[in-house]
């Protein structure tokens, strides 16, 4: 598949790696690559105090769902917008904003929901891509990069859903693919307990 023009730059890779376009890591990229239904199809007005929880921009972060200010949809509107539902293991990617581009796993304890127009719904196939490798593919500074080359220039950053199927990820094999997972989970722990010492210190 060919990738579009603002990808073009990319790097060499190791040996038995290959630049891939997100959509062929899917069974079926228009059903498993896709975003937000169009503004007038869900309005904010629409917004209920329980149901079928809503996933937005302030929800995504960089490999983290945030789960602050959750907003629901009754069951028959999220029906209506069945094509856009997300479940959990799906990846949510960020379509605008500054930096665009942030993407995160959705964890089991938010179930079931569906996305807005701003976001995009990838629902990888494990056969081909670990979910947590392509995660942090997707917000390492090389993908950053491309995003930032694609909408240089634009006064509110936006990519379309037609430019992120195409988006190089940089494919290792696949057991190599657990093996760095492994390394960077490893990593965020001693981060997390640098941390968490650091603020020991600091109370005492």
């Amino acid at each position: 598949m060919k990738i579009p023009v603002e990808f073009n730059a990319l790097g060499e890779l190791p040996d038995g790696w290959s630049w891939q376009p997100l959509q062929s890591l899917t069974a079926n990229p228009k059903q498993d690559v896709v975003d937000g239904p169009f503004g007038s199809d869900l309005r904010a007005s629409e917004y209920v105090s329980t149901g079928v929880p809503i996933a937005r921009l302030q929800n995504v972060d960089r490999n983290a769902f945030v789960t602050k200010n959750i907003r629901f949809l009754t069951h028959e509107k999220a029906a209506d917008l069945a094509r856009h539902e997300f479940r959990p293991d799906d990846i949510l990617i960020t379509k605008l904003g500054d930096p665009l581009g942030k993407a995160c796993i959705v964890p089991a304890s938010i179930g079931r929901g569906v996305i807005v127009a701003d976001l995009v719904r990838v629902r990888p196939d494990e056969n081909l891509v670990d979910r947590k490798y392509l995660t942090y593919a997707i917000n390492s500074p090389t993908l950053v990069k491309q995003f930032e080359l694609h909408t240089k220039g634009t006064t509110r950053p936006r990519v379309n859903l037609s430019v992120l199927r195409q988006l190089p990820i940089p494919l290792a094999p696949r057991e190599t693919q657990t093996e760095i997972v492994a390394e960077i989970e490893k990593q965020f722990s001693r981060l997390d307990e640098a941390v968490a010492n650091l603020q020991r210190v600091k109370a005492n």
